[in-house]
């Protein structure tokens, strides 16, 4: 939610077999095993790291995923750690939107676009646009996406402006292939990415006190990928409150999706609104050739009630199944089939 700087993916240009192994930061591998985490020492408050494998990587590690103070919260995996090295106010923003442009990939662009928009009670409460670049000599593709939060109050009938929060964004159909992630912040305004991770799953973050440097007890900053746990959001779908079990802190491996944790909203309750995603990135191999089809439900976008909605409202979980592009382009909805509300 802070505002803050640019991130681009910059890719690799020796082939899709030397993608994980030369993946240039801020463009990470997210390895089909998962990482171990490491013991680190724990920062405002003491919520150590659970040790264990993780599907996880640390991107953005400040602002306590949107709700703090510019402060570090607990990181491990240090090799992941996409911090603007500029601090708050450097980055480049003279970056092109294309990733393949920026790394110099002898013309490559964009392949296929497509824009749709997000309703809730008849009102629309986003607008998002999903991109593939395609490199045909090498048969790869980078897979992007991004959402704007429009202020439309979607509770007519509650007091104050009742906007949507999205947390996490996930990006699917890349089963059997090796996958790395990246973003651009296209505008100084747009939300930073605090993790990503090889996974259909988003897991709740809180701040303590609310709107803090540090997390709240029980919620860790890489979840564990036991005990397992597949649906789309996992937390405590409740007013904030409460400990969450370590079985509401995990997300197991699932190589069909990268999850990108965010803070996205227009209006957000903490003070410290962000209504545009960064654009997202996902770099895979693809079909060198043939005209590319966009699938239904290729990404989720979910709220996860990071914090309590003012005037009554309810943040409450909530996914949206939205039309996007997959390396196997057969045009089919990718699985499983979203379920409202989440």
């Amino acid at each position: 939610m802070k505002n803050s700087l640019i991130k681009l993916a910059v890719l690799s240009t020796l082939g899709f077999a030397s993608v994980h192994a030369l993946a240039v930061a801020p463009f990470v591998d997210l390895p089909a095993a998962g990482t171990a985490t490491t013991a680190t020492a724990p920062t405002n408050p003491a919520v150590a790291q659970p040790l264990g494998t993780t599907a996880y990587k640390i991107f953005w590690p400040y602002e306590n995923f949107g709700s703090g103070a510019f402060q570090p919260f607990v990181q491990n995996n240090t090799d992941a750690n996409l911090g603007d090295t500029a601090g708050p106010t450097g980055g480049n923003a003279s970056l092109p939107p294309s990733p393949y442009n920026a790394a110099g990939w002898g013309g490559a662009g964009q392949t296929a676009s497509t824009t749709g928009s997000i309703t809730e009670n008849g009102v629309t409460v986003a607008n998002y646009t999903s991109r593939v670049w395609r490199n045909a000599s090498l048969g790869e593709c980078v897979y992007g996406f991004q959402i704007v939060n429009t202020l439309n109050d979607y509770l007519a009938g509650v007091a104050g402006t009742q906007t949507m929060e999205f947390n996490d964004i996930a990006l699917g159909g890349f089963t059997g292939r090796a996958v790395d992630a990246g973003y651009w912040r296209h505008i100084a305004s747009a939300s930073k990415v605090y993790r990503a991770g090889l996974t259909f799953t988003a897991v709740q973050h809180r701040a303590t006190p609310l709107w803090s440097a540090g997390p709240n007890t029980g919620y860790v900053a890489l979840p564990l990928t036991t005990p397992a746990f597949t649906l789309s959001i996992n937390g405590l779908n409740a007013a904030p409150g409460g400990t969450p079990t370590a079985g509401e802190q995990s997300a197991s491996l699932d190589d069909n999706w990268v999850n990108f944790t965010l803070d996205v909203n227009a209006l957000d309750d903490d003070g410290t609104s962000t209504a545009s995603s960064p654009w997202l990135y996902v770099h895979s191999t693809c079909a060198a050739t043939g005209t590319l089809v966009s699938s239904a439900n290729a990404v989720r976008v979910r709220q996860s009630y990071q914090e309590p909605a003012s005037g009554g409202g309810v943040n409450g979980f909530r996914e949206f199944g939205l039309t996007g592009y997959t390396p196997a382009n057969t045009g089919a909805a990718v699985l499983p089939t979203p379920v409202v509300p989440f």
